[in-house]
């Protein structure tokens, strides 16, 4: 549900990309701008310059952009580690055809007419690939479930499961969310595992995951109170999806109940869950019974 958007620097001489920008962006939109910022700023700005905008517009965009080449990260940009070799050296398309020919950007915006863009009339028409739905329909099948949160652990470097159902032992979710972090080259250094399910000896558990966790990877598993979280999270501090079911796999039934209903989570609700778990922590219920970081 989230989503890399290339966006072409020249577009910011039309002052209604740089309100796409600033309203259509960010944690609980589902969308990040992948750039190397500075550089992508920095082309931007002749386009800005030599613009008919009009002054106050103009000093608007300007002022963004300054504040852009000044900054090591920004709330609304996202730059994936997988494509952080390729360096921007030379103009935005070339850098672009080279990220796109590693990994293909579900979306790309630019009002210069380049095959596989969008510009903004494509948006306001309704585009698919722009659209972030507000609930996904997902098989609770271990594999689709993880394609879900995926670009997630592309994008983020700290992962946090919430789910009082989600045990540490034979769980094939966490077995393929693991395995999906080498394969994508994930950005993500640590799993914090919140559950509710007690587990009877943690380190021969840990024995499940131990061969197929990249080195490196922090681990850590908290048990909490049955049912003192209601719904079921996967959090990082770029984004964060909520379930009303549980994130493991879940029998066939023929019924609405095989698919698991997936949305973006507010920010003022992970501070509610973030504050809860705290205070579990200060009240003696919340537990971590293992924590280990990969060799």
């Amino acid at each position: 549900m989230y989503k890399e958007v290339a966006i072409d620097p020249a577009c910011l001489a039309d002052f209604s990309y740089y309100g796409l920008i600033k309203t259509e962006f960010g944690f609980e939109k589902g969308r990040y701008i992948s750039a190397v910022i500075k550089r992508w700023a920095r082309e931007a700005y002749p386009f800005v310059k030599m613009s008919d905008m009009t002054t106050v517009r103009k000093k608007s965009v300007t002022n963004f952009l300054h504040k852009l080449v000044k900054s090591r990260s920004h709330e609304l940009f996202c730059l994936a580690k997988s494509r952080r070799g390729i360096q921007q050296i030379e103009a935005w398309e070339d850098w672009w055809i080279k990220q796109s020919e590693v990994l293909a950007y579900p979306v790309t915006i630019s009002a210069r007419g380049y095959a596989g863009t969008i510009d903004h009339m494509a948006i306001i028409n309704g585009n698919d690939s722009w659209k972030i739905k507000p609930t996904v329909q997902v098989e609770r099948d271990p594999i689709k479930i993880i394609d879900i949160i995926e670009p997630l652990l592309r994008l983020g470097t700290r992962l946090q499961i919430v789910d009082q159902y989600f045990s540490f032992s034979s769980n094939n979710t966490l077995v393929e969310l693991i395995q999906r972090l080498s394969l994508v080259d994930a950005s993500i250094g640590s799993i914090h595992l919140v559950t509710s399910i007690k587990t009877a000896n943690a380190e021969a558990v840990y024995d499940e995951y131990k061969s197929i966790m990249p080195a490196g990877l922090h681990l850590k598993v908290t048990e909490i109170p049955e049912k003192y979280i209601h719904d079921r999270y996967f959090i990082t501090e770029i984004g964060a999806l909520k379930a009303g079911h549980g994130w493991k796999p879940g029998s066939r039934l023929g019924s609405p109940s095989d698919k698991l209903s997936v949305n973006i989570s507010s920010v003022d609700e992970l501070a509610t869950i973030k504050q809860g778990l705290e205070d579990a922590y200060n009240n003696g219920t919340a537990i971590d019974i293992f924590e280990i970081t990969k060799s």
